[in-house]
């Protein structure tokens, strides 16, 4: 074997091809009966591998001959981006090696189908704001793929509830009960948030969100209302703190983690852009 160990000296073959993947830095080392012959795969997209094979030369790259058979390692089908080695057992496919021996790999590029899958997540967020307009109660349904779709909704146990009166920030505004009322400490803070949206692949399991729709994050005050003969209390209302609250446009964008049948998510929302929330959710994907 030292006459291999000479030839193999000066093999180094770089080989590009299409669409900017490149096979890089080929060399090669003679470890026993073996052959091994190191290689990069550069430039491939998430969703490609390749399908590789070698070639040899025993006249300085003119002509070649294979692909060899007797390989093993980072060749055939299936073979990812990156460094890699194929062992060769010369012997097995040729009958000597003389010459000037030079190395060819090949690598066909394989775009691997993106699969489409549909996802149910629970979702919630959490304010920014040190107050209490987080609404964890949501569901996020969708479907997640090169190209997709989502819609979803969060509130809190009292987005649905309603206001008696507004509140100015020095008076209940148009009060028209013959009562005295008064202040507490008890608030409520109504919230929704909803989206309809695009999702795009980015990785093998990683995905972008993004959507606009419609929501409130609204403040409530407690008063209680009493009589002015005997003091009695009579009925309470909320009102609507108008200066605190807020409604309009919602937009929020973000990231989907794909494992297996579970996924996640996690992004930022805005409404208005005034009020900012951290968005999460956890669910299903089948």
């Amino acid at each position: 074997m030292k006459k291999i160990i000479i030839l193999l000296t000066y093999i180094v073959f770089t080989i590009p091809f299409l669409n900017a993947q490149e096979v890089k830095n080929v060399t090669s080392q003679v470890n026993g009966n073996l052959i091994t012959i190191q290689y990069d795969l550069t430039g491939a997209k998430y969703n490609q591998v390749f399908d590789v094979s070698l070639y040899v030369s025993f006249d300085g790259g003119t002509t070649f001959q294979g692909p060899m058979k007797s390989v093993s390692g980072d060749v055939g089908a299936e073979v990812k981006a990156g460094k890699n080695k194929i062992s060769w057992e010369p012997f097995s496919d040729v009958p000597s090696l003389e010459g000037d021996i030079v190395f060819s790999v090949k690598a066909d590029v394989v775009n691997k189908k993106l699969e489409k899958y549909f996802f149910v997540h629970y979702s919630g967020n959490y304010s920014l704001r040190d107050d209490g307009f987080s609404a964890p109660f949501g569901l996020t349904i969708g479907q997640i793929g090169k190209i997709g779709w989502y819609v979803s909704a969060r509130t809190n146990t009292s987005g649905f509830e309603t206001s008696q009166y507004d509140f100015d920030g020095n008076d209940v505004v148009a009060y028209d009960k013959v009562l005295y009322y008064e202040y507490d400490n008890e608030y409520k803070y109504p919230s929704l948030e909803t989206f309809a949206g695009i999702t795009a692949q980015i990785h093998w399991n990683v995905f972008l969100y993004g959507g606009v729709g419609y929501g409130y994050q609204k403040f409530y005050w407690h008063m209680n209302e009493y009589d002015y003969m005997d003091n009695s209390l009579q009925s309470d209302s909320y009102l609507d703190y108008t200066d605190y609250s807020v409604s309009g446009l919602t937009a929020e964008a973000g990231i989907i983690l794909k494992a297996k049948m579970l996924s996640f998510n996690i992004g930022y929302s805005s409404l208005n852009f005034e009020y900012s929330n951290i968005v999460f959710g956890v669910g299903f994907n089948f």
